[in-house]
């Protein structure tokens, strides 16, 4: 859930926010980790897990195409929506 965390507080930054590139910079590193951790090689073993996945791997893939450019609505949308579900799987223990 830090990761979560944390990716909700790169969103909430605003886009000229000078701390935006240090959050990045954290937050792909963490992404990294969990990644190497709970989905290496993009296997993962609970529902929560595989919403997780698909977060990193959307915000991860924004950063590397487009920097520190805004992240679109439609996809900072469904980055949010992942991550609740997530959260919620993750409180039910799956």
């Amino acid at each position: 859930e830090s990761l979560i965390g944390e990716i909700n507080d790169y969103l909430a930054l605003d886009i000229f926010d000078k701390q935006r590139r240090v959050t990045q910079a954290s937050i792909i590193t963490d992404s990294k980790t969990w990644t190497g951790k709970y989905a290496p090689g993009g296997s993962t073993n609970t529902q929560s897990a595989q919403k997780m996945y698909v977060v990193v791997d959307s915000l991860l893939g924004h950063f590397a195409q487009n920097g520190f450019a805004p992240i679109p609505s439609g996809q900072l949308q469904n980055i949010k929506a992942g991550m609740e579900t997530a959260t919620t799987l993750l409180a039910k223990g799956k």
